[in-house]
């Protein structure tokens, strides 16, 4: 049973001192509750069943409306990602790309691209500098 308010509380707290100084009542005298008592406190546990089964209800109703809009901005997300995919399909397709479809830098040969070698924008046989990297050439010097 959950108790969401302050004035929940107080009516729980109110039936269960009903409930207890009835039974006090009936312990001290000694004798058992009577076909009319009996007939009250079923009454209270029907009307208390009743006010949980609404809760019940009502906490389902919200989880139900929760997963509903969880369930529409999946759809959502879906739709805009596979337009999307679409777009970038056409655009792959589309002319004035490098071959593959890809745009290619430029002083880049296709080897290196293939290969997935990071492009070396300088003259073959050079460092960064503009030194020769060919070392076999000074040795045989």
């Amino acid at each position: 049973m959950d108790i969401k308010s302050v004035q929940e509380a107080l009516k729980l707290q109110a039936e269960f001192n009903a409930r207890l100084a009835q039974s006090m009542d009936s312990l001290r005298s000694g004798k058992k509750l009577t076909l009319q008592a009996a007939v009250e406190e079923k009454r209270r546990e029907v009307g208390s069943a009743g006010a949980r089964v609404k809760t019940l209800e009502k906490e389902r109703a919200d989880a139900v409306s929760r997963l509903d809009q969880r369930l529409e901005h999946g759809k959502a997300d879906l739709e805009r990602l596979q337009v999307e995919l679409t777009e970038l399909e056409s655009r792959l397709k589309g002319p004035g790309r490098g071959p593959g479809g890809g745009i290619v830098e430029p002083n880049v040969t296709r080897r290196q691209s293939a290969a997935g070698e990071s492009p070396d924008r300088t003259k073959p046989g050079k460092d960064k500098q503009g030194k020769s990297s060919d070392k076999k050439k000074k040795k045989d010097k």
